[in-house]
């Protein structure tokens, strides 16, 4: 079991609210916290930015407009390289998880994608 004031101390970190947060932590969050564990930090990324910019082919930067900061990284990283930018709201951090929402936009994108 995760201790609820290590989820909370690393949320805080990363600019999410901890108001609302269970103790317990429910099964899911759980989970989904014991993955982000074993993930590699972000910082270690090394994105080659100017390759990306000279690809030929289509890009899509997704975020989920629930932190500004976020969200300007995102119209960063689209600009430098060219790439489509979208916000789809409502899960966070985690877009694809709205399921409909995300599949219709990458479904577009790679119809589009795929007719240049």
């Amino acid at each position: 079991m995760i201790p609820k004031r290590s989820c909370a101390a690393f949320l805080t970190q990363i600019g999410a609210p901890t108001d609302t947060l269970e103790s317990p932590l429910p099964e899911a969050t759980e989970r989904r916290v014991r993955l982000l564990m074993h993930e590699r930090p972000p910082w270690e990324a090394r994105i080659p930015i100017e390759a990306l910019r000279r690809a030929a082919f289509p890009k899509l930067v997704v975020t989920g407009g629930h932190n500004p900061q976020l969200d300007l990284v995102g119209d960063t990283f689209a600009q430098q390289v060219g790439a489509e930018r979208v916000v789809i709201r409502g899960k966070g951090h985690v877009v694809q998880r709205t399921g409909e929402p995300f599949n219709a936009v990458l479904e577009q994108f790679l119809v589009t994608a795929g007719a240049s």
